[in-house]
């Protein structure tokens, strides 16, 4: 059966903490390439990407709505499903 009232997502985030969970996120992406991913490219690209993003001044929630595959990449290497399970999040509610 079809939803004839769909929750438009991006109508409004009143009540989601996007930048929140955008900070969770950041943090366990600085978290598992600091402990040295078996993947040396992905630490790179996260580590200069994490760089880019201070240096930028992007908030949270811009950087991981715009890196979201290859995050989603990194946790699914990791077996890391709670950041999954954030990240899915995120996406279903804040990007």
């Amino acid at each position: 059966m079809t939803d004839l009232n769909p929750r438009d997502r991006y109508t409004s985030f009143a009540g989601i903490d996007c930048e929140g969970n955008a900070r969770k996120i950041i943090d366990r992406l600085r978290q598992l390439t600091q402990a040295g991913h078996p993947n040396d490219r992905v630490a790179t690209y996260f580590t200069a990407k994490l760089a880019q993003q201070e240096t930028l001044g992007q908030d949270a929630l811009f950087f991981i709505c715009s890196q979201i595959n290859v995050i989603q990449s990194l946790f699914d290497d990791c077996q890391d499903q709670e950041a999954l399970n954030w990240l899915a999040q995120i996406e279903d509610e804040c990007c």
